[in-house]
């Protein structure tokens, strides 16, 4: 046979391979790479994260997430103004400093970003969790690199795109969408990922925003199995009383 012909041969095949796994293989492939046999026995984890822009303004988020899905968010400007986020598994609220009525009801976007943001290791994992769902869309090409592109619905009222790369098996970004006709809000990019024993983890990411400054973040701090109170994940007196 030609050796030219048994070349294209190969790699034809091998795309078709790429193309036809399932969506049970790719997840397979993604968690080994995550190292996620591990990470799903931590019960829960506390980060610090910094927001940092191009014109070099800073927030500071410390965020607590406890198995199976209770989170806390907490993010601090420079001029003091706090924004806190919680969800107990059942319900979530905001609280934000600077309005009137500073206590309100978390929409379902603002849940489903809550949750990717302070996963334990692959926020495809969420699918496990009732009220989601997740679907294989197909591989796109990205310059020269190939993606698994995976959708997740949170209740069936709001969805995100995932991008897995194929070589790595990790994450590259998610679109965040407005709303369910696939207007796109935002980009966000996982960077600089880390190995920590048997498994690896993103240490920096981008949000980019078309027409906006693109927002770096990065991890300040990282403390798994903290086992922190139920307590943390609901508003305190002194935020419900400025409802």
């Amino acid at each position: 046979m030609n050796s030219k012909f048994f070349f294209f041969v190969v790699v034809s095949l091998s795309c078709l391979t790429a193309r036809a796994q399932s969506l049970e293989q790719v997840l397979s492939n993604h968690y080994n790479a995550m190292g996620e046999e591990i990470l799903v026995s931590i019960r829960s984890v506390e980060m610090e994260l910094v927001e940092r822009s191009v014109m070099g303004n800073e927030r500071l988020y410390k965020i607590a997430k406890k198995r199976p899905n209770k989170i806390r968010e907490e993010i601090v400007a420079m001029d003091s103004m706090t924004y806190i986020a919680v969800y107990d598994g059942v319900e979530g609220y905001v609280y934000e400093s600077w309005k009137e009525d500073s206590v309100r009801e978390m929409t379902i976007k603002e849940q489903a970003l809550l949750e990717i943001e302070s996963a334990i290791g692959s926020p495809l994992r969420l699918a496990d969790l009732d009220g989601h769902q997740l679907s294989l869309l197909g591989v796109e090409n990205i310059g020269s690199k190939r993606y698994s592109v995976l959708r997740m619905t949170f209740y069936e009222s709001y969805f995100i795109d995932f991008y897995v790369e194929q070589s790595s098996q990790l994450l590259y970004k998610y679109i965040a969408y407005e709303d369910q006709e696939e207007n796109v809000d935002y980009e966000y990019f996982y960077k600089d990922f880390k190995r920590l024993g048997g498994f690896v983890l993103p240490y920096s990411f981008e949000k980019r925003k078309k027409g906006e400054e693109t927002v770096y973040y990065s991890v300040q701090d990282l403390v798994f199995g903290s086992g922190a109170s139920d307590d943390l994940y609901a508003l305190g007196n002194d935020e419900e009383s400025a409802e």
